[in-house]
């Protein structure tokens, strides 16, 4: 689920197969109590806006509490000013803000429907408590997509992350999205489809992600309805591990790779 209608998005242009909703909390503790010993890194977000989960930072806690690192990617924009404090208080630890431009009118050509002012206000009330309350959490990466119609802003954007007084700036390719021939299409461009296919995929590995409700999915641009794998179990995460469709997935890429 997300409230903005980014063109290069599946759930912003509305392609994306698989159904919207929230784990609950009762799953979600299964599922961290049967992986706590050996799960490293969570992350809270995948195809859509994890703030608008109304259990989002008592989910971040309770992983907090069983010792896993917690991430999210977010527009900001959802977040409630009664939030603000969770955001520190909740013990997330890597907190990902997409912020694509420095002025509205650039702004809003991908971040269809968000409003800068509100972000960067969002964004320094977060700041402004961690620094109040002697916190270290969250680091805090401001996250800048290029593109063709913003690429100008990009000093500008690194300028405006140093005054905030961000940890990080990070200005990444958009990977081939074209926004004049997207529209509201599901198709990415062929300079990112010939990137994708010279590329290696290591996350069978080493992550899955699991969907809100039961659906399992090798990796978060999965977004297929049906893709042979079984739903998994939040009590026996391993049995949906060592699936006979993963391991051979596995070997498929061992062989690809070496």
């Amino acid at each position: 689920l997300c409230n903005l209608r980014c063109p290069g998005c599946p759930t912003g242009n509305q392609t994306n197969e698989l159904p919207s909703g929230f784990m609950s909390f009762e799953r979600f503790q299964r599922i961290i109590d049967s992986l706590a010993d050996h799960l490293v890194l969570l992350g809270l977000d995948g195809i859509g806006e994890p703030t608008l989960n109304p259990d989002l930072w008592r989910q971040i806690a309770y992983a907090h509490q069983k010792g896993i690192g917690t991430q999210i990617s977010s527009h900001l924009g959802t977040i409630k000013p009664a939030d603000i404090p969770k955001v520190v208080d909740s013990g997330l630890d890597y907190l990902i803000c997409s912020i694509d431009g420095t002025t509205q009118d650039v702004y809003k050509q991908y971040r269809k429907g968000g409003d800068l002012d509100r972000v960067l206000e969002k964004l320094r009330a977060i700041l402004e408590y961690r620094r109040t309350s002697g916190r270290k959490n969250p680091f805090i990466e401001f996250q800048f997509i290029r593109f063709p119609h913003n690429a100008h802003q990009e000093d500008a954007a690194r300028e405006l992350a140093e005054a905030l007084g961000v940890d990080r700036f990070l200005s990444k390719a958009d990977g081939g999205v074209d926004l004049d021939s997207m529209g509201g299409d599901p198709a990415t461009t062929e300079a990112r489809q010939i990137r994708l296919r010279k590329s290696t995929c290591y996350w069978p590995w080493y992550l899955l992600t699991l969907n809100w409700s039961s659906g399992l999915n090798l990796c978060c641009i999965s977004l297929a309805k049906d893709v042979g794998l079984p739903e998994y179990d939040p009590d026996d995460f391993y049995a949906s591990w060592h699936h006979p469709r993963l391991v051979s997935t596995r070997e498929l890429l061992a062989h690809r790779i070496t």
